[in-house]
């Protein structure tokens, strides 16, 4: 079984970027449990996920409900 565990050279300044942009945790820390690689996310996906993610001024998560749609066999899944 291959290791799809966040690495541990994992440091306070690093879950604060990721916490701060989940692409980056997503195509770092995580791995596709198929095949061990680190997630290779969609362009479409990178502009929902940071858009999705967006904060207010004050820390609030700026959307309280997201729909993401698309065709077959383009990595909802993954998402």
């Amino acid at each position: 079984m291959k290791n799809t565990s966040i690495p541990a050279t994992d440091s306070e300044g690093q879950r604060a970027r990721w916490r701060d942009d989940p692409v980056d945790f997503i195509q770092t820390a995580l791995r596709d449990p198929e095949n061990g690689e680190p997630f290779k996310l969609y362009r479409e996906q990178v502009t929902f996920l940071r858009r999705a993610f967006e904060r207010t001024k004050d820390g609030r998560m700026r959307h309280t409900e997201l729909v993401f749609s698309a065709p077959k066999k383009s990595g909802k899944t993954a998402l």
